[in-house]
C-alpha cells in the first residue's frame, strides 16, 4: 500500500526524470547519433527530444484520466481484470530487463576505468543491494536523493567539460545535414527513445502531489536533458569529430581523458567524472527498481512492495550476468530501449487512452439519455 506521506512535488518528478535520461547511455549517447548522422548528431537530439515530448503526452495524459491509480489499476478497468494484469506483468518484465541492461553496461564502466581488478559480479550485486535500501523506504526519498544531486551533477560536469572548449574546432560541426533519410529517420526515432524516463509516469502520477502538473513538469525534464546531452554532442563532435567519434566507445569520458591543466592536483579527471554519474546511475536503478517491485505487488496483490523488490533481485542479476560481453550488451540494450519500449510505452498507452476516451463518451451519452 502507498504511504501517507509518500508524496512528491513537481520539482522533484522533474528532478527524478531528468537523472533518469542521463544514465548511462549518455556516455555513449554522442558515438551513436555521429555513426547515424555525422557532424549533425546534433539535430537528432532536438527532433529527439520534441518527439518524446509528443510520447509523453501520451503516457501523463492516460495518467491523468485516473490519477489515484497506477497502471496496474487503470489497465484493469479499462480492458479487464485479466488482460490488465498480463499487460502490467509485461510492463514490470521491461523494466527488470531495462534495469538489468543499465547495471551491467554501468558495471563494465566501472570496471574498466575504476575498479579494474573487482569481480564483474561483485559490482553489479554492490550496485543491486545498495539501491534496494533505498527503495525500501519509498519514491520520497529516492525523489529527494534526486533533487539534491541534479544541481551538483551538473555543476561538476560543467566544470569538469568547460576547459575543453579550448580543443574544440566549429569546423568539425560541418558538414550540415549530409546524411541518408534512412538514417536520419532512424537517428530520430533512437534519438526519442533515448529519453526514456518518461514511461515512469504510468506508476508514479498517484504520488503527485500535484498530479495536474504531469504533463508540463515532464515536458521540463526532457528539455533539460535535452539541453545537457546536446551540450555533450556538440562538445565531442567539435573536439574529436564525427569520423572519429563513432570509435570512442565512451566520447563523454574520452573528453575528460583529454582535458590537461597546468598546475592542477588533480589527474584523473574521468574518476571524477565516472564518481558523479555513479550517482545518476544508482538514483536511476533505484527508480525504475521502485516502479517495478510496485507493479509487481500490485498485481500479484500484496500489501507492500518491499518483499517484491527482494524476490526480483535473483532475475535481475541473471539477466545482467546473460550478455557474453560490452558489445551484445549493447545491443541488447539498443533492442529494449528502443523496439519494445516503442511497443510498452507509446503504442500499449496510446492503445488504452483511446480506449478509455471512447469507455467515457459512451457513459456520458449514457448519463445523458437516462
Amino acid at each position: 500500500m502507498m504511504k501517507n506521506d509518500d508524496k512528491i512535488t513537481s520539482v522533484q518528478l522533474a528532478a527524478t526524470l531528468i537523472v533518469q535520461m542521463l544514465g548511462i547511455a549518455s556516455l555513449s549517447f554522442p558515438r551513436d547519433v555521429a555513426a547515424r548522422a555525422g557532424a549533425s548528431g546534433w539535430v537528432l537530439v532536438v527532433l529527439g527530444a520534441l518527439v518524446a515530448m509528443v510520447f509523453s503526452v501520451i503516457v501523463t495524459g492516460l495518467g491523468r484520466m485516473y490519477i489515484n491509480d497506477t497502471f496496474v489499476e487503470y489497465s484493469k478497468k479499462i480492458v479487464g481484470g485479466f488482460l490488465g494484469n498480463i499487460l502490467s506483468l509485461i510492463m514490470v518484465i521491461y523494466f527488470a530487463f531495462f534495469t538489468a541492461v543499465q547495471v551491467r553496461i554501468f558495471a563494465e564502466v566501472l570496471k574498466m576505468f575504476l575498479l579494474y581488478y573487482t569481480p564483474l559480479e561483485i559490482v553489479i550485486m554492490t550496485m543491486l543491494l545498495t539501491s534496494v535500501y533505498i527503495v525500501r523506504h519509498g519514491i520520497e526519498p529516492i525523489a529527494r536523493l534526486s533533487e539534491i544531486m541534479l544541481p551538483v551533477f551538473i555543476i561538476i560536469m560543467a566544470l569538469i567539460l568547460l576547459p575543453t572548449l579550448k580543443d574544440a574546432d566549429l569546423s568539425n560541426l560541418l558538414p550540415f545535414m549530409k546524411f541518408s533519410p534512412g538514417a536520419f529517420i532512424d537517428g530520430v526515432v533512437y534519438s526519442a527513445f533515448f529519453f526514456m524516463g518518461f514511461e515512469s509516469m504510468l506508476f508514479l502520477i498517484p504520488f503527485l502531489k500535484k498530479p495536474h502538473e504531469s504533463t508540463r513538469y515532464t515536458f521540463y525534464a526532457i528539455g533539460v536533458a535535452a539541453a545537457i546531452n546536446l551540450t555533450l554532442v556538440l562538445l565531442t563532435t567539435a573536439v574529436f569529430g564525427a569520423k572519429e567519434e563513432i570509435h570512442l566507445v565512451w566520447p563523454v569520458i574520452s573528453l575528460a581523458k583529454i582535458i590537461s591543466i597546468p598546475g592542477f592536483f588533480i589527474e584523473n579527471l574521468e574518476g571524477i567524472m565516472i564518481g558523479i554519474w555513479t550517482l545518476s546511475v544508482f538514483t536511476t536503478i533505484a527508480t525504475i527498481l521502485y516502479i517495478m517491485s510496485l507493479g509487481f505487488s500490485r498485481v500479484v496483490r500484496a500489501h507492500e512492495y518491499n518483499y517484491a523488490v527482494i524476490a526480483l533481485l535473483p532475475v535481475i542479476y541473471i539477466v545482467a550476468m546473460s550478455p557474453a560481453d560490452l558489445v551484445q550488451t549493447f545491443e541488447v540494450f539498443r533492442a529494449v530501449s528502443v523496439y519494445v519500449a516503442a511497443i510498452l510505452t507509446v503504442a500499449v498507452p496510446l492503445i488504452l487512452l483511446l480506449i478509455a476516451k471512447i469507455k467515457n463518451s459512451r457513459g456520458d451519452r449514457n448519463a445523458k439519455e437516462a
